[in-house]
């Protein structure tokens, strides 16, 4: 039985996002549990109590046989470097839970120090989140990232931002890298590109 997991922003009382997260679970079962109806987010939080204020994490998880809902207070990390880590064998086509190919990571870093990883010679995602490069007012992402993020959808849907193959030669024409997710928009956690490092 797999395991995966949607990470909600609600703030304020207001979740985000909802038909972005609904999408990708439905694309999980289409590709892991063909014959089975896929979980409805909106059923499953029937009935839990969502805080009216403040920012939160909402989290459901799920399978093809049940699913849950819980609720965290969230923090945004401070990160003040990207280290760039090579690792041809990453592949996260889904949300799982199990996050293993990243687990082997934990601890190698500094609390303020991130990995951004580079597959088949292209620049990908952190452990957890998409990236937005910037200079001036263009905004990319990368191609070829590990996991298509729902805010990452959301705005290239909307043009806010367009997909770009992306070499690690090719950070130095930007001037920052924004850390991406269903809670971090542009702007939220950001890094210079100064401050990514070749380990």
């Amino acid at each position: 039985m797999s395991l995966l997991f949607e990470t909600i922003k609600l703030d304020g009382g207001r979740i985000f996002n909802l038909r972005y997260h609904q999408a990708r679970v439905d694309a999980a079962f289409k590709a892991l549990f063909p014959k089975v109806r896929p979980v409805s987010i909106e059923e499953v939080l029937e009935g839990v109590s969502l805080p009216a204020d403040g920012l939160y994490r909402l989290r459901v998880s799920y399978s093809d046989i049940r699913a849950e809902a819980a609720v965290f207070p969230y923090v945004r990390r401070k990160i003040n470097r990207l280290v760039l880590i090579e690792d041809d064998s990453l592949s996260y086509p889904h949300k799982f839970e199990n996050r293993e190919m990243f687990q082997k990571y934990a601890g190698k870093f500094a609390p303020d120090e991130e990995p951004l990883f580079v597959v088949n010679g292209q620049v990908t995602d952190t452990t957890f989140s998409n990236i937005v490069l910037n200079k001036g007012n263009v905004y990319v992402t990368p191609k070829a990232c590990l996991l298509k993020g729902t805010k990452r959808q959301q705005m290239l849907d909307t043009g806010i931002i367009t997909e770009m193959k992306i070499t690690p030669g090719m950070l130095s024409d930007f001037e920052t890298v924004h850390i991406i997710n269903a809670l971090n928009g542009i702007g939220d956690i950001t890094v210079s590109v100064e401050s990514v490092v070749v380990t």
